[in-house]
C-alpha cells in the first residue's frame, strides 16, 4: 500500500479526481440563485373567444307554441303531415276570447249608432231635455259655489282665531316669565344671598347661571314676538311658538332650580323659617302659573298646525265639487249646443273617432282571440305530437315541433363557465370536419337557452349559431366547429396572466426596480386568449414583469 501511494501515476489520477468531487460538492452546498422570466408589457390587440363543436341541423326546425295556456280543442293536422304556412293547425277553447269579440262588436254597433243618430240631428223633445239638465246644472254650480265661498270664509275666519290664540297666549307666557324672574332675582339678591341654598352653595349658583341664561331667551324671544301678528304664515307664527315655549321651559327649570335651593336654605344671618317660606310660596305660585301658560301655549300651537289642515281639507273638498260642478256645465251646455246647432264637421269626427276606436277593440279582441288558435309560420313537416284533444297545453311546452326547408344553424352546448361572455349578435367563424379547417364560413349567435342542460353532472346552456349566407354545400347532420368572438379591444397595454397575482384582494404585478422585485398594484380589463390579460392601470408599454420565478419562494 505504501508503494501505490509513492507511485507518481497514482498522483496524477487521483489528484484531478480529488479537485473535481470538491468542486461538485460546493456546488451542491452553494444556494441557489432565483431565477426569474419576465416578459414585456406590450400594446395591440386582444381578443376573447369561446369555442364549441355541434351538429348542423335545419334552422327552420322549431317548436311550436301557443302564446296562451288553456284545453287543447282542435287538432287538424297529424305527425308527419305537410303543412303550409298560415295553414291552421290547432285551437284551444276560446269560449272566452269569443264572448269579448261579441262585446267588442257590440260596442262597434252602439258608437255606429251614435255617429248616425247626430248625423241625424237631434229631436225637438231631446232639445228640451238637454235645456233642462243644462238649467239643473247651473244651479248646482251656483250651490256649488255658494259652499266654496263659505269654506273659505270659514278656513279664514278659524285661522284667524287660531292665529290669535297664539299671538294671545304667546303675549301672556313673555309676561308670565317676566314675572317670574323678577321673583327670583328678587331673591337672588336679597340680603340673605349669601345664606341661601345652606351649606350647599351650588344650588344658588347654578340657579344664578340659569337666570342668565333664560334672561337671555326672554329678551331674544320678546324682540322677535314684536314682529309677529296675524298677517304672517302659519308656519312663522309656530316658529315662533317653539321660541316661546323654549323660554317657558327655560323658565320652568330656573324656578325648579330656586325651589331645590330654598329647600336647601336654613334660617341664618337673618334669615328666618318665615322669609324662607315665604319664598318657597312664592315660587310654587310661579310653577303653577307657568305651567297653566305652557299647557296653554303647547295647545294653541298644536290647534293652529291640526285645524289648518282639516279646514283645508274642507276648502279642497269644496274646490272639487265646484270644479266638478263647472264641468258638468260645460259639458251639458256643449251638448244642448251640440243638438242645437246640428252636425258639424269636428263633431262628426269625434263620433267617427268613437267608432274607429271601437273597431280598434274588436280588432284587438280578435287578435287575442287568434292566440288560441295556432299556425304554421312556414311550410313544413309536422312532427313530436305532444298532446290530444282535452289536455291542458301549457304555453311553456311545444304543441309539436315544425321542419321546414330554410338555412341551417348548428346547437352547440357552452359551458356554465363561458355563458356569460356569450350573447345574440357575436361573430362566429365556423369550420366543418366535412371541409377542413382551411374553408371558413362566417355566421352569428341567433339565440342563447335561458334554460340550462345537465350533461354528465356539467352545467351546459344550448346556443344556436346560424350561417350569415346560404350555403348549398353544407348538409344537415354535418360536424361544426364554431369559435365565437365575445369581445375584443384595439390599441391596448397587456401582459401574460400569470404575471398577476391576488394579495388581500388587490391585483398586483412584480416588476424589477434595480435589481430588486416590487410588487405594483393593477387594475385588469379583458382576459382574451393565448393567456393574455388587458391592463387598464398601473403599467407602462415596455416594463418588464416577473411571469415566473425559479428556485424562489
Amino acid at each position: 500500500m505504501k508503494k501505490l501511494f509513492k507511485r507518481k501515476a497514482f498522483w496524477l489520477t487521483a489528484v484531478p479526481i480529488i479537485v473535481i468531487l470538491a468542486i461538485v460538492a460546493l456546488q451542491a452546498n452553494k444556494p441557489q440563485e432565483e431565477e426569474l422570466i419576465t416578459a414585456p408589457v406590450q400594446r395591440g390587440s386582444l381578443s376573447q373567444t369561446v369555442t364549441a363543436t355541434g351538429k348542423i341541423e335545419s334552422a327552420s326546425e322549431t317548436n311550436l307554441n301557443f302564446s296562451v295556456s288553456g284545453k287543447l280543442w282542435q287538432l287538424t293536422v297529424t305527425e308527419g303531415e305537410r303543412v303550409q304556412g298560415g295553414q291552421l293547425l290547432a285551437q284551444l277553447d276560446s269560449a272566452q276570447p269569443i264572448s269579448q269579440v261579441a262585446a267588442a262588436n257590440a260596442k262597434v254597433a252602439e258608437a255606429q249608432a251614435d255617429l248616425n243618430k247626430v248625423l241625424a240631428g237631434a229631436s225637438h223633445e231631446d232639445l228640451e231635455v238637454s235645456r233642462q239638465s243644462v238649467s239643473a246644472a247651473q244651479a248646482a254650480l251656483e250651490a256649488a259655489k255658494t259652499a266654496w265661498l263659505n269654506a273659505v270664509a270659514s278656513q279664514n275666519q278659524a285661522l284667524i282665531n287660531l292665529k290669535n290664540d297664539v299671538l294671545d297666549n304667546g303675549a301672556d307666557a313673555i309676561f308670565s316669565v317676566k314675572e317670574a324672574l323678577h321673583k327670583v332675582d328678587y331673591i337672588l339678591s336679597s340680603a340673605y344671598a349669601d345664606y341661601l341654598g345652606g351649606t350647599n352653595r351650588n344650588s344658588y349658583y347654578q340657579t344664578e347661571s340659569q337666570y342668565t341664561a333664560t334672561e337671555t331667551l326672554l329678551n331674544q324671544a320678546d324682540d322677535d314676538f314684536d314682529l309677529y301678528s296675524i298677517e304672517n304664515t302659519v308656519a312663522d307664527l309656530s316658529a315662533v311658538a317653539v321660541q316661546i315655549l323654549s323660554t317657558l321651559n327655560s323658565t320652568a327649570g330656573l324656578l325648579d332650580n330656586a325651589y331645590e335651593m330654598m329647600l336647601k336654605s336654613v334660617p341664618a344671618g337673618g334669615l328666618t323659617q318665615a322669609q324662607i317660606d315665604t319664598y318657597k310660596s312664592s315660587l310654587e305660585t310661579e310653577q303653577a302659573s307657568l305651567a297653566t301658560k305652557i299647557s296653554a301655549m303647547q295647545s294653541a300651537k298644536s290647534d293652529l298646525e291640526a285645524e289648518t289642515l282639516n279646514d283645508q281639507a274642507g276648502v279642497d273638498e269644496a274646490q272639487a265639487k265646484l270644479d266638478q260642478a263647472a264641468e258638468d256645465l260645460s259639458l251639458k251646455q256643449a251638448q244642448l249646443a251640440l243638438k242645437g246647432a246640428g252636425p258639424r264637421d269636428f263633431e262628426i269626427e269625434l263620433y267617427q273617432a268613437r267608432l274607429k276606436a271601437a273597431q280598434a277593440n274588436l280588432q284587438a279582441a280578435l287578435a287575442d282571440l287568434e292566440n288560441y288558435r295556432l299556425r304554421a309560420p312556414i311550410a313544413g313537416l309536422v312532427t313530436n305530437i305532444n298532446y290530444e284533444i282535452g289536455e291542458f297545453v301549457s304555453s311553456a311546452q311545444p304543441l309539436f315541433s315544425l321542419i321546414g326547408e330554410s338555412n341551417l344553424e348548428i346547437n352547440v352546448d357552452v359551458p356554465e363557465s363561458d355563458i356569460s361572455k356569450i350573447k345574440v349578435g357575436d361573430q362566429a367563424e365556423i369550420t366543418l370536419d366535412a371541409f377542413g379547417d382551411d374553408n371558413m364560413f362566417q355566421g352569428h349567435i341567433a339565440f342563447v337557452d335561458p334554460a340550462e342542460t345537465i350533461i354528465n353532472d356539467v352545467v351546459y346552456y344550448q346556443v344556436k349559431v346560424t350561417f350569415d349566407q346560404k350555403e348549398e354545400q353544407v348538409k344537415s347532420g354535418m360536424t361544426a366547429n364554431v369559435t365565437v368572438l365575445t369581445d375584443s379591444r384595439t390599441d391596448v397595454l397587456y401582459v401574460p396572466a400569470r404575471a398577476v397575482i391576488v394579495k388581500d384582494n388587490q391585483r398586483l404585478v412584480r416588476i424589477l426596480e434595480n435589481g430588486q422585485q416590487t410588487e405594483k398594484p393593477v387594475v385588469t380589463g379583458l382576459r382574451g386568449d393565448d393567456g393574455l390579460i388587458e391592463i387598464l392601470d398601473g403599467l407602462k408599454e415596455g416594463e418588464n414583469v416577473i411571469t415566473y420565478i425559479k428556485n424562489g419562494k
